[in-house]
């Protein structure tokens, strides 16, 4: 009776809304169900071909396909057979706008494709990964779309991981989960939840067990990461801005270590992925400060010496006009200026807080310009010695050596050393001694993070190094156009 009555009233929209909220009714019974896909879903489609302007007979005719294809096997049949998915993507294209249309026409997608494969790999052919993007992306702040646009893209992945990529290259990674208003919102966050908890990413559910989706937008990004790890298109389409990259290394300050072992496993498949190499470039040595020959041979000599340091009990002779003239540092041609204490004739200049064969190297560096750091454990001693007396090159050199001697062991001091030197770059270099050794010690930990987000050291300086991490791997990466 309703299917003759639609091919009676065919061109009339109102009774077609009207006919097709009969049908949708129907269809929600086993009964009623069979008598639709009888015969009835050709009617159906064209209805909605006819009227394809209206957004009411747009709505009901995908909740009857909706219905009919819901839990019924040979329903979906029917609806694939007859080009229902086809018609359903064209409805999502014209009516891009209507949140209603939108909302039915996402829920239909997730029914068809439901536990089928068959029906997810119609969708996917007729391009159906397209329409649910755009419509997260057109309503950001719908609960309802969001909601069921995970579901349908859920679905999508479910059935053929391989759509995970396509997802990825249509765009979808960032309007997935960027709707900040319903990140925190119980529905869409267990859609998240079941989206990365599939059998196909079993590196994930560890992940989401101890996050218990916090961070929802990070989890599914990872997950997508990991899901792709093959591929090296994922990437630009993934982490494209600094805050993203300080998103994975956040997953560093956590308590629990587990989680603190995903954040560096997805670090290292990123730098992976883009063959970004994190490496330290030494320092170039600058050249001598002072000729050799003017002041090797005066080097803690009394016979000319008007000066006299005390280190540790010990004196050591050095010469007012080869200090003055230096020009390793400043600092000793202001000690002696007129105005000094230390310049009065005889006065015995005490140096605190520093070992004697760490300041013997310091003068050693001022008289000659170079200087042979022995053993390598003084250097770091010799780092804030040459802070003390703004010695710059001197620490450069310093820089070299501790770079190429850090170990688990000894990163920890070298970067609080790094942190405690405070003198400003040479002329033309971009970076300081200070910020050299920082950087040296970043990169050490990002190859050897593995075996020191564990340690209590970590665990004591998470949240700045984290942040050190992060800026180090976003300098390497390579930036969206």
């Amino acid at each position: 009776m309703v299917l003759t009555m639609m091919t009676a009233y065919k061109l009339q929209v109102d009774m077609m809304q009207e006919l097709l909220a009969v049908l949708r009714n129907l269809a929600h019974c086993a009964e009623g169900s069979a008598h639709v896909l009888k015969s009835g879903v050709p009617q159906v489609l064209e209805a909605m071909q006819l009227h394809n302007t209206s957004e009411a007979v747009q709505v009901e005719g995908l909740a009857v396909i909706g219905n009919l294809a819901k839990g019924c096997e040979s329903g979906r049949i029917t609806i694939i057979r007859e080009g229902a998915i086809s018609r359903i993507v064209g409805v999502m294209e014209q009516h891009v706008r209507s949140e209603l249309v939108q909302r039915v026409a996402l829920i239909t997608l997730w029914k068809v494709a439901y536990h089928d494969s068959d029906g997810t790999a119609v969708v996917i052919q007729e391009g159906g990964m397209l329409p649910i993007i755009t419509a997260m992306k057109t309503h950001p702040s719908s609960a309802a779309v969001q909601i069921r646009a995970v579901r349908a893209i859920d679905e999508l992945i479910r059935q053929n991981k391989d759509n995970a990529l396509l997802l990825i290259l249509e765009g979808g990674v960032h309007p997935l989960f960027q709707p900040a208003a319903y990140v925190s919102s119980a529905p869409l966050r267990g859609e998240l939840y079941r989206l990365v908890q599939s059998d196909c990413r079993p590196v994930l559910r560890t992940l989401l067990a101890v996050r218990s989706c916090r961070q929802t937008e990070l989890n599914v990004r990872l997950a997508l990461l990991y899901l792709c790890d093959s591929s090296d298109l994922i990437v630009s389409g993934i982490f494209s801005s600094l805050h993203d990259i300080l998103c994975i290394t956040s997953l560093l300050n956590d308590e629990l270590p587990e989680t603190r072992a995903e954040g560096a496993r997805s670090i290292l498949q990123l730098l992976q992925s883009t063959e970004s190499p994190i490496s330290f470039t030494p320092p170039v040595i600058p050249k001598a400060c002072n000729s050799p020959q003017n002041f090797e041979a005066f080097v803690n000599d009394d016979e000319l010496s008007d000066v006299t340091f005390e280190i540790e009990s010990k004196t050591y002779h050095a010469h007012r006009i080869v200090l003055k003239a230096s020009t390793a540092s400043d600092v000793f041609g202001a000690m002696l200026s007129c105005s000094m204490r230390e310049a009065q004739p005889g006065a015995l200049i005490p140096i605190e807080g520093m070992r004697y064969n760490i300041f013997c190297e310091l003068m050693e560096f001022v008289y000659t310009g170079r200087v042979s750091i022995s053993p390598e454990s003084d250097a770091a001693e010799l780092m804030l010695a040459a802070d003390q007396f703004l010695v710059t090159k001197l620490q450069v050199h310093c820089v070299q050596v501790l770079a190429k001697s850090l170990s688990t062991e000894n990163v920890w001091n070298t970067l609080k050393i790094a942190h405690q030197c405070n003198l400003a770059a040479e002329m033309g270099e971009p970076r300081s001694p200070g910020d050299m050794l920082k950087d040296a010690c970043i990169c050490y930990l990002i190859q050897n993070m593995a075996s020191v987000i564990d340690t209590q050291e970590f665990m004591d300086q998470r949240h700045i190094l984290s942040k050190m991490i992060a800026h180090k791997v976003w300098s390497v990466l390579p930036k969206p156009d």
